[in-house]
Order: C-alpha cells, then sequence, then structure tokens
C-alpha cells in the first residue's frame, strides 16, 4: 500500500515552491540584501525610535502616546527602502552581466532553504497549538519528516548562544553584576 500526500504535504510542498521560484526570480543578491535589509532596518529602529518619537513629539502640536510607534515604523521603511533600492541596482548590474544565471540559481537555493525553515518554523508552531489534534496529520504526513531533518540541520548549524550573544552586543541585555567572593 503506497501511502499519498495529505493536505499538509500539499501545504508544505507549496510554501517551499514558493519561495523557491520567488527567489530564483529575484537572485542571491536581492535575497540577501534584503535579509540583511530586514534584520539593520530592525535594529535601527530598536536603536533610535525613541530620540525620533520624542522630536516628533516636539514637533508636532498633537501630544500623544503613539509618537515613539510612528518613529519605529518610519525608520525600519527608510533603512529598509534604502537596501531594497541598493539591492535593485546590485541585481541589475549583475543581470546585464555573465552572473546572471548563477545569481539565480543561488538564490533559489537561499530560497528553498527560507522555505524549509518557515515549514519548520509551522510544524513547531501546529505542535505547540493543538498537540493532540495536529499529530495525525504530521504522522501520515510523507513530507513533514524530511522538513524537520532539515530544520533540525540548519537549527545545528547555528551557534548555542548566537541570539543572547547578539542582544548583549546591541546593549539590550545589561551585563550582570560581579558577584563578591566571600573570604
Amino acid at each position: 500500500m503506497q501511502q499519498t500526500p495529505n493536505l499538509l504535504d500539499l501545504a508544505l510542498l507549496i510554501i517551499m515552491v514558493f519561495f523557491l521560484v520567488k527567489a530564483l526570480m529575484r537572485g542571491f543578491v536581492r535575497e540577501v540584501i534584503g535579509l540583511v535589509g530586514a534584520v539593520a532596518a530592525i535594529v535601527a529602529s530598536v536603536m533610535f525610535y525613541e530620540p525620533l518619537g520624542r522630536m516628533l513629539a516636539d514637533l508636532s502640536a498633537v501630544k500623544a502616546a503613539w509618537w515613539p510607534a510612528v518613529a519605529f515604523a518610519i525608520i525600519l521603511l527608510v533603512v529598509f527602502s534604502i537596501f531594497l533600492y541598493i539591492g535593485s541596482m546590485l541585481h541589475r548590474l549583475i543581470l546585464s552581466g555573465p552572473l546572471s544565471g548563477l545569481d539565480r540559481l543561488l538564490g533559489a537555493g537561499v530560497g528553498l532553504v527560507k522555505g524549509l525553515l518557515i515549514c519548520y518554523l509551522l510544524i513547531n508552531l501546529l505542535l505547540l497549538v493543538n498537540p493532540f489534534k495536529t499529530l495525525e496529520p504530521l504522522q501520515k504526513s510523507m513530507v513533514s519528516p524530511y522538513v524537520v531533518r532539515a530544520g533540525n540541520f540548519i537549527k545545528d548549524m547555528i551557534p548555542e548562544n548566537l541570539l543572547g550573544n547578539l542582544q548583549k552586543k546591541a546593549g539590550l541585555i545589561k551585563p550582570e553584576p560581579a558577584q563578591k567572593q566571600k573570604p
């Protein structure tokens, strides 16, 4: 008896194919610049939204508590737009040269990894949200085991305390005071 794909398999395959095709069309440079731009936009927004929010509140006749949120959105959009523009210009430059095919092929690889990670997160989210009702589609899935293995492989490649170290470097986590040793 052969196993047939279920709806979860189809959904996972659609997600992975979507990201693969999207990245194939955009190319490696635009995908990477877009990812770097998103991270840079979030970091810049976190670092500078408070001063910009105060400045906007001072300049405006409207005194409201939502100015920091507006400042965050403005910084996010401006920084991300700059990176998108840079990525677009680099993409045009690459398209005019002999590296266009390689750019698209590497882009497809990045897209496949993005799709796998999103599917991996969705599978784990299904387990967290409703662990008992979602087990049957996961157990009968043909694609889920491969997605979980690939997701675990990618996850294992990331240093263990990467996020904590980045948060400390950004000043989001204050170092703990040194404890005095008793004589």
